[in-house]
């Protein structure tokens, strides 16, 4: 279902379409009524909220071992743990609230592209990354996805010929990476 949704601050923004398509189908939320905040970054609670949405996953049933998830985001992220599409950081807490980095983004969305039955084997890891000039910086935990991401076209460096892997991701480029991951799936056009 579609609703038409624009945002006054995203009008000559690179990533308008992006936002535009998913907050017409209630996967990209402003941050107020009327503004995206496009630049701004995206924390970890609401890429894996946009995830869940973006894969049309409904409550699981079970329990969530996160003991510092429980704002607005709880029901989405019990969701997005009990179907595999994140993890925590082994300390039994998620950390909604901190930016999200680059490369934890890959690992979302390779988990998401599992979920969906498409997932792949990239046969040269080493070779797919060497397209940035920072690939030696890509922890070993997320080059694999990273890899996928970027051979699948969801994921690009930025303009530096850098992949930035521990840098924070904005809302605009999550916005454009969870629309591209929807029509790698096709689940849109």
């Amino acid at each position: 279902v579609n609703y038409p949704k624009s945002f006054s601050d995203i009008t000559n923004h690179w990533s308008k379409m992006n936002i535009e398509k998913l907050a017409a189908r209630n996967i990209a939320f402003g941050k107020n009524e009327g503004i995206f905040a496009p630049d701004d970054y995206v924390t970890r609670a609401e890429f894996a909220v946009m995830i869940t949405r973006a894969l049309g996953i409904t409550e699981e049933e079970g329990t969530m071992n996160f003991e510092d998830v429980n704002g607005w985001y709880a029901e989405d992220i019990s969701t997005a743990y009990k179907t595999g599409l994140i993890n925590g950081r082994g300390d039994g807490k998620f950390y909604p609230n901190e930016r999200i980095q680059r490369k934890d983004m890959a690992v979302m969305i390779h988990n998401a592209l599992k979920f969906a039955g498409k997932t792949q084997t990239v046969k040269d890891i080493d070779s797919v990354l060497s397209m940035f000039i920072d690939s030696s910086e890509i922890d070993e935990y997320a080059r694999d996805c990273t890899a996928l991401c970027v051979e699948s076209g969801i994921i690009m460096g930025r303009d530096t010929k850098e992949f930035d892997p521990g840098e924070n991701a904005t809302r605009a480029e999550a916005s454009a990476i969870i629309e591209r991951m929807l029509r790698y799936l096709e689940f849109i056009n």
